[in-house]
C-alpha cells in the first residue's frame, strides 16, 4: 500500500535512509565521514520536518507492518527551469525489495498525485541509472557535489508525461 508519511513512520524512514544510503556509496566500507554524514542527516527529526513541510511530499510504500520504500517529493524545487517539473529528492527501496516494482509504484502514485512532470539526479555509479533510462526518464544534465575529498557526480533526468 502506498500512502503519505505519518509522524510513526519517521524512526522507520530514518533507519531505511541509512542502510540504502550506506548500500549505494559505501561500497567499499564505511569511513568516518560516511557514518557521520548517514547518521546526522537522515534522523527521525529530519523526517518529521519533511512530513511538516507543505513545499514537500514523502509518501511510504508499506506492505502489512513493513516499511519497503518511499519517495521524498520537493514541489519547490527546480533543476534549470520550471519546464523540468519538481524534484524527486530520494526514491529508496529496501535492497531485498529493488526489482519487484516498487519503485515504479511510488513513481504512479507521485504522477497520480503531484504532477507528470519532474526530474531527480542519481550518482552516475549507481544501478539506477539504467532503471531510470528503462522507464523513459530523458538525460538532461549532470549535477555534481563535494562530498569531503570525493566529487560525487549525479547524472538528472527528467520525466514528462
Amino acid at each position: 500500500m502506498i500512502r503519505e508519511a505519518t509522524s510513526n513512520d519517521c524512526a522507520s524512514l530514518a533507519a531505511l535512509s541509512i542502510q540504502v544510503w550506506l548500500d549505494t556509496y559505501a561500497q567499499d566500507g564505511i569511513r568516518p565521514e560516511y557514518a557521520e554524514f548517514a547518521l546526522s542527516k537522515f534522523t527521525g527529526d529530519y523526517f518529521m520536518d519533511l512530513i511538516e513541510d507543505k513545499r514537500r511530499k514523502l509518501v511510504v510504500y508499506e506492505d502489512g507492518r513493513f516499511l519497503r520504500g518511499f519517495a521524498s517529493i520537493n514541489l519547490d524545487s527546480r533543476f534549470e527551469d520550471k519546464s523540468n517539473g519538481f524534484e524527486i529528492e530520494h526514491l529508496y527501496i529496501h535492497g531485498p525489495f529493488q526489482g519487484m516494482g516498487i519503485g515504479r509504484q511510488l513513481l504512479d502514485y507521485t504522477k497520480k498525485h503531484f504532477g507528470r512532470c519532474f526530474w531527480l539526479y542519481t550518482w552516475v555509479e549507481n544501478d539506477s541509472n539504467g532503471y531510470y533510462e528503462h522507464l523513459g526518464f530523458r538525460k538532461i544534465g549532470n549535477y555534481n557535489f563535494d562530498f569531503h575529498d570525493w566529487v560525487i557526480k549525479n547524472n538528472v533526468y527528467v520525466h514528462i508525461g
